[in-house]
């Protein structure tokens, strides 16, 4: 007997960091699983959540779900896609990464649907991204010989049969079984998560932060997959603004007379602080010239230190309580006296920007946040193309927001921040004191 569908079988979670998500989920899984034994398969970015099956890592979930025996699957050689669907068909709950959930193909998306899993995905997925291993030059010789075809959509679909395994082809004949690999704009190849999973699963909760403003929102809109709001009091969790009323009491955000005179030199549409800026603007760590000489500091770059230097003195924080990011290709650069090195039993102080989940700089109380954060404006295009307006300010709001609960903020206690962009500054102060963007 087939199962009733539900009509809403995705669910999301959108609540705030603080608000117990991740112990919410867990208390929905050990009491589901009690009653009933109902199967999971839970994604996290992170191998502290999920642990690392190779190197025999456990995570958070094996550690308070110990009871529900979570399985790790174990990459022997040929990822770990093909360990996971052993692992299903024996009916085990498992935990595991983003990287290895986005690999699936239709034989691991059937198990998983047979078993009648539920589907915990901690943090969005980033869905949609361009498609770098192939371009457009190479698959056109095999679209014009037939071995590949292009609908009305601009999907792409395999044709050629006969061909052995482990051939130069396989990864995208791949794409093209699960329906994921598109052309746009007749030179960009675009990748999608396949949505069939998710349209035919009964039971998937996201957990994220502003979902709307995520790529994933935007991939369920476009693909036609119904979603709807988990209510907190369903997972027990701390409401928002109770949350947010306490970052208040605790966030100040830093101002600075001379990065006020460097955001007034800003010209129209350029986006200051942005990858486009710094690339016009910055030199890259370790170019060198002709001379094989390093390419000194631009003065923008100059003018970029001097500002966090002075936030460093004026605010008279321990060393080991400064933490700051910018784009990677600067990070060397740009580091100035009192946030270069890393303190005697402390933490480097440069942190990636879109770093997400650690507890480990929660004693920091000082952040100097470099950059103004925009989603790849090739997969915005992309969308737009297809009908989808993304919520770029949303998007930014969410990385920011995110980084700084990497702070003090996380255990409420007072935390300093130093905004380059006005721009970026301006989403987060809207955030703070008008309920959102």
């Amino acid at each position: 007997m087939s199962r009733v569908k539900k009509q809403y079988p995705v669910k999301v979670v959108s609540a705030i960091m603080g608000s117990g998500k991740t112990t919410g989920i867990f208390n929905l899984m050990a009491e589901e699983y009690s009653k009933t034994n109902k199967k999971f398969f839970y994604v996290s970015l992170f191998n502290s959540e999920v642990g690392d099956g190779n190197k025999k890592i456990k995570g958070r979930i094996h550690e308070d779900l110990s009871f529900m025996d979570f399985k790790m699957p174990v990459n022997r050689g040929e990822g770990k896609k093909e360990n996971i669907k052993d692992l299903m068909k024996k009916g085990y709950n498992i935990a595991t990464t983003h990287a290895s959930f986005k690999s699936f193909d239709k034989e691991a998306v059937q198990l998983m649907v047979d078993g009648n899993y539920t589907l915990i995905i901690d943090e969005a997925l980033d869905c949609i991204a361009q498609y770098r291993e192939w371009t457009r030059e190479e698959i056109s010789p095999l679209i014009e010989s037939s071995w590949m075809s292009v609908d009305d959509a601009g999907r792409l679909y395999w044709a050629k049969e006969g061909l052995k395994k482990g051939n130069k082809y396989e990864e995208i004949m791949k794409l093209c079984d699960t329906e994921s690999l598109y052309v746009y704009k007749d030179e960009i190849l675009i990748w999608e998560y396949p949505p069939l999973l998710l349209k035919s699963l009964e039971d998937v909760y996201i957990l994220t932060y502003l979902f709307e403003g995520s790529i994933m929102s935007s991939w369920m809109e476009k693909n036609d997959i119904e979603w709807k709001w988990l209510p907190e009091n369903v997972l027990g969790l701390k409401p928002e603004e109770e949350i947010k009323t306490q970052v208040r009491e605790n966030l100040t955000i830093l101002k600075s007379n001379n990065l006020t005179k460097l955001r007034a030199e800003e010209k129209k549409g350029e986006n200051q602080f942005s990858v486009g800026w710094y690339k016009r603007n910055c030199v890259k760590d370790g170019v060198r010239d002709k001379d094989k000489s390093i390419v000194p500091p631009t003065e923008s770059m100059e003018r970029i230190t001097k500002i966090m230097e002075s936030c460093v003195n004026r605010s008279k924080v321990p060393s080991k309580a400064i933490f700051w990011t910018t784009f990677g290709d600067y990070k060397k650069a740009l580091a100035g006296k009192g946030f270069t090195q890393t303190p005697r039993d402390g933490l480097p102080p440069f942190l990636a920007y879109n770093t997400k989940a650690t507890n480990e700089y929660r004693d920091h109380s000082l952040c100097m946040y470099g950059v103004n954060v925009f989603k790849s404006m090739t997969e915005i295009n992309y969308l737009a193309s297809r009908g989808i307006d993304f919520d770029m300010d949303q998007y930014s709001l969410s990385e920011m927001v995110q980084f700084l609960f990497r702070s003090t903020l996380r255990q409420n206690l007072p935390t300093k921040v130093l905004v380059l962009s006005g721009r970026m500054e301006e989403i987060l102060e809207e955030w703070l004191y008008e309920g959102g963007v």
